[in-house]
């Protein structure tokens, strides 16, 4: 009976190992089929990654490229509006001055440079002229002044002496020489009254020198002032005319860099439009679908999942062999 027991234990025993094996043997069939699915929708998942990781870069460097293309044409049309006021306002100075625009700036101003140093010169050159002109009328003024004078003083002189012999007579002493006057004394009168008519008539004549040369002087400085003030008047509107071109000059040189910069922008623009549109297409090409790229991720987790699971399953089953 005892026998009988154990062989029943035994049998029962060996019933249960061969379930278990037989669970074993299913489940290594279920953990091979996980595996080969796990191979499969991995090596699609990788696929489809690898694509995700272009899709991503090519789409980075689209949005970079975007948004440098926004910042150029941002620049292009603050250039395009600047160019638009420098020819207006270089167009309104032509305009003014009535220069025609086909003519060269530089040439022109140049031109006009040269005619106001000429001008300059001169101007300078006849302030030179009347500088010296005066120093000399200065000079003889004085002189004449001078002369005037003297002239003058010997006339006062012999009035003096005139009027003093008009209160002697005969016997006093001569005014002139200090001598007795004598039968002389009328000869003495007549000589003083002469020489006093030679003094008054030399007064004169010298006074009217004098006053002819400073008629003179200020006739001739008049003129050289109205000289200068038409050269003057010359420079002014030149001045000015230079001044305008000058500024147009600049403005000329900052609307020729402006034009440059509109084109080089134009040029830059059109580059990386081209070079996103090129890479627009590479994205096209890829045939990438993100959601399937996260269905397919999703299956793989998946299948990782199960692999996990059937395999802490045989390993259980093949402990319990």
């Amino acid at each position: 009976g005892e026998r009988s027991s154990i062989e029943q234990r035994i049998e029962k025993e060996q019933g249960a190992l061969a379930k278990i094996k037989e669970e074993e043997k299913e489940a290594k069939k279920v953990l091979d089929k996980a595996e080969l699915s796990e191979k499969i929708v991995k090596e699609e998942f990788q696929t489809l990654n690898e694509q995700a990781k272009n899709y991503s870069e090519l789409k980075s460097e689209i949005d970079l490229l975007t948004r440098g293309i926004e910042e150029k044409e941002t620049d292009l049309k603050q250039n395009l509006s600047k160019s638009k006021k420098l020819q207006a306002a270089i167009s309104k100075k032509l305009s003014k001055f009535k220069i025609d625009k086909q003519q060269k700036l530089s040439e022109v101003l140049k031109a006009n440079e040269s005619e106001l140093n000429t001008l300059s010169e001169e101007v300078k050159e006849l302030k030179g002229e009347l500088d010296k002109y005066e120093e000399k009328a200065r000079q003889d003024i004085s002189q004449q002044q001078s002369e005037c004078a003297v002239l003058k003083s010997k006339q006062k002189e012999i009035g003096q002496k005139i009027k003093a012999l008009k209160k002697l007579k005969e016997g006093s002493d001569c005014p002139t020489c200090g001598q007795i006057l004598g039968a002389e004394f009328s000869q003495v009168a007549k000589k003083l009254e002469e020489d006093q008519e030679k003094a008054l008539k030399a007064h004169e004549k010298s006074e009217t020198k004098l006053n002819q040369t400073q008629a003179l002087v200020r006739k001739d400085t008049e003129e050289i002032n109205k000289n200068l003030q038409a050269l003057f008047l010359k420079q002014e509107p030149l001045s000015e005319l230079i001044d305008a071109l000058s500024d147009c000059h600049k403005e000329n040189l900052e609307l020729e860099l402006c034009l440059e910069n509109v084109k080089q922008l134009e040029k830059l623009i059109k580059q990386r439009k081209e070079k996103a549109n090129n890479l627009q297409k590479e994205i096209s090409e890829l045939e990438y679908s993100d959601s399937e790229f996260q269905q397919i991720k999703v299956r793989y987790e998946t299948t990782k999942g199960l692999v996990q699971t059937s395999r802490l399953q045989r390993v259980k089953l093949e402990g319990k062999i």
